[in-house]
């Protein structure tokens, strides 16, 4: 079915006859959606099923928030160990061990690394963990409604 405003404000819903041609006439708005609201209200969660998906919920976000420390833990270590290694190339290059070209070329590398892991680890503090909050609302809402 498709909706039409006919007359700028009523609003008639009649089928797109997308199998055929239909024998049925236009429906009015009001009693398409008596029809649908009875449909709707027949609509029901089981108790235990909702208590389930909650359950499920609050283990998945406990899961993603105990990745998303883990993954950070892991790109600050990565994070430590170039910035280290800026520190003793530098202290190569102070002590003529490189010379100042490498130590430029080496610094620029270990410097985009470090701003990607940045932008990362940036990524990984901001994203959206609260799937369980959400979830849990729409399941809320879903049975009063």
């Amino acid at each position: 079915m498709t909706a039409q405003k006919i007359k700028g404000e009523y609003i008639y819903y009649n089928c797109t006859e997308a199998k055929g041609k239909c024998p049925q006439k236009y429906h009015k708005e009001e009693d398409v959606a008596f029809k649908l609201g009875d449909a709707i209200k027949a609509i029901t969660i089981d108790p235990e099923i909702v208590e389930w998906i909650i359950m499920a919920l609050k283990e998945s976000h406990h899961d993603e928030q105990e990745f998303h420390k883990s993954t950070i833990k892991d790109m600050q270590r990565e994070l430590a160990k170039l910035e280290g290694r800026i520190k003793l190339i530098y202290e190569d290059k102070l002590d003529s061990k490189i010379d100042d070209e490498l130590w430029q070329s080496l610094r620029e590398k270990y410097s985009i690394e470090i701003e990607l892991i940045k932008k990362r680890i940036d990524r990984c503090l901001n994203a959206n963990i609260d799937c369980y909050e959400k979830g849990s609302k729409i399941l809320s809402l879903a049975e009063s409604a």
